[in-house]
């Protein structure tokens, strides 16, 4: 639900919005899209309408699940990237 309450927000200030939303098929199936919609100005910069795109990303979440280290994974890569900085510091590496 916070992307809702940050399209509303955005949409309310007159402010463009994009924001990786859950979809549903017509039959039900969960997808994943990435949702844009900004606002259209007339000459004198008040909205009087709005255009949304939205565009099927679920390959590419789920890419990024499989991408992404568990959290002490991450963090045990960043204590091994300081140990590594800390060892060569001062000889040129």
């Amino acid at each position: 639900m916070k992307q809702v309450a940050l399209i509303q927000s955005r949409l309310k200030e007159g402010k463009d919005v994009s924001v990786c939303i859950a979809n549903y098929k017509k039959d039900g199936t969960l997808f994943h899209s990435l949702l844009f919609i900004s606002a259209v100005r007339s000459f004198d910069g008040r909205v009087f309408n709005y255009v949304g795109v939205q565009c099927e990303v679920g390959g590419m979440v789920q890419w990024q699940k499989e991408m992404t280290p568990p959290i002490g994974q991450a963090a045990a890569l960043k204590e091994l990237a300081q140990q590594a900085r800390e060892e060569n510091q001062g000889t040129g590496i």
